[in-house]
C-alpha cells in the first residue's frame, strides 16, 4: 500500500480517496479521514494488518462530524457507535492489489472500535493536523 502525496488506495464502490487528516499513525496511518472526489468524508480505523492483508472499518461522516472529531468535541467511538453515519464499510486490501475490496452495509459492533472507550483525537500525540 502506498500513500504518496496523500493518495490512498482506490476502494471498490467508493473510488479514489485522499487522506485529509491523520489522527493516529505508527509507520503508516491507523486512524484517519479520507475524502473522495465528490467531497464525501470517511473515517478509517485499521483493525488488522497481517503482513499480506490490511483491514479497516470505515464510516462515511459529515463535515461537521469531522470538525467535531478533530476538535475533540466527540469521541472516535461515538462516531462509529452512536453517531448517525451515512454508511459503514469493512475494507480489505491485499498488498499489491490495484484496489481494496469493500463490504458495504456491515454492522459494526461496539467492541470493534476502540473497545468502546471514549477516546478523543486529542488523546493522541501529537495533535492532528487540520
Amino acid at each position: 500500500m502506498t500513500m504518496s502525496s496523500n493518495a490512498f488506495v482506490p476502494v471498490d464502490g467508493i473510488g479514489a480517496l485522499h487522506v485529509k487528516d491523520v489522527i493516529v499513525e505508527f509507520d503508516h496511518p491507523l486512524i484517519f479521514v479520507c475524502e473522495d472526489g465528490h467531497g464525501s468524508l470517511y473515517l478509517f480505523h485499521e483493525t488488522a494488518d497481517d503482513g499480506g492483508q490490511i483491514k479497516w472499518q470505515a464510516v462515511e461522516i459529515s463535515r461537521q462530524t469531522c470538525l467535531d472529531l478533530l476538535a475533540s468535541r466527540i469521541s472516535l467511538s461515538h462516531v462509529f457507535r452512536d453517531g448517525q453515519p451515512k454508511s459503514f464499510h469493512l475494507v480489505r486490501y491485499q498488498y499489491g492489489a490495484p484496489s481494496a475490496q469493500v463490504e458495504v452495509g456491515q454492522s459494526l459492533q461496539c467492541g470493534d472500535i476502540l473497545e468502546c472507550k471514549e477516546t478523543f483525537a486529542s488523546d493522541f500525540s501529537p495533535s492532528p493536523s487540520h
